[in-house]
């Protein structure tokens, strides 16, 4: 018999956060919702975007870097590529954030919120996460089991590549393309904006190709396992109250 497929919503990507961390962004965007002059909530959105893109980064690319041995040369033109990627982050999130309404931040924050997620467990973990569609899920999935069973890296590296892009592109799409869509951006602005992301997606494809392009499979093995902790499933979002505004 066919099971039944699961929803999309049960299928994450994402990394953990402490308990205090959580509490923080949770009470940041509530005062957010609550209202308030849309130039302090801009500046405090603005400064928990930055962490969270930082943490991400030492999620996604510093701790698997640091566990496989690569030559001094690759690494220092990966970190350099990471280096841009970051710097067109930040500028990327403070220009949109810049001049933004308190309707439009209040719209980012319930966006936001609903990456805030928490684990069913008891005592719960805490995560930042976007949900992912079933198919990536599963061929993120497939690729890693893949490496605990086929030592012919050779044979599935690109697949490998391309499913790193894969989830890269779904994260952009879910951090950058929706949620600036939703607002009102200039022209100027919006130019900077893209070429911003540009060089997110090229910064991290150069990364993608420079490390993994002759990596042999027993490197592979912990990072499959460890990418292993970045799928989830059955993550609840928190919950954020009503918004007002003031």
């Amino acid at each position: 018999m066919e099971q039944p497929a699961i929803s999309n919503e049960l299928r994450f990507f994402g990394y953990e956060i402490d308990a205090a961390m959580r509490d923080r962004l949770a009470a940041n965007l509530e005062q957010i919702l609550a209202g308030g002059p849309a130039d302090r909530l801009a500046k405090l959105a603005a400064q928990d975007l930055v962490e969270l893109v930082d943490i991400a980064l030492r999620a996604y690319y510093e701790q698997p870097a640091d566990m496989i041995s690569l030559s001094p040369l690759i690494r220092k033109a990966a970190d350099t590529g990471m280096s841009a990627v970051s710097k067109a982050v930040d500028m990327v999130i403070h220009r949109v954030l810049a001049k933004r309404s308190l309707e439009e931040l209040q719209q980012m924050a319930r966006d936001t919120g609903s990456m805030l997620c928490s684990s069913q467990d008891e005592p719960p973990r805490h995560y930042i996460c976007f949900p992912l569609p079933a198919h990536l899920y599963e061929r993120s999935q497939q690729m890693i089991a893949r490496v605990h069973t086929d030592t012919d890296v050779d044979g599935y590296r690109a697949d490998i590549i391309g499913s790193l892009e894969d989830l890269i592109g779904e994260a952009i799409q879910v951090f950058y393309v929706a949620p600036i869509s939703k607002v009102e951006v200039g022209r100027i602005t919006r130019a900077a904006a893209d070429m911003g992301i540009t060089t997110v997606k090229k910064g991290s494809s150069m990364v993608l190709h420079k490390v993994f392009k002759a990596m042999p499979h027993a490197t592979l093995m912990p990072l499959a396992e460890y990418f292993q902790t970045l799928l989830h499933q059955g993550l609840l979002p928190h919950p954020l109250p009503a918004t007002s505004a003031r």
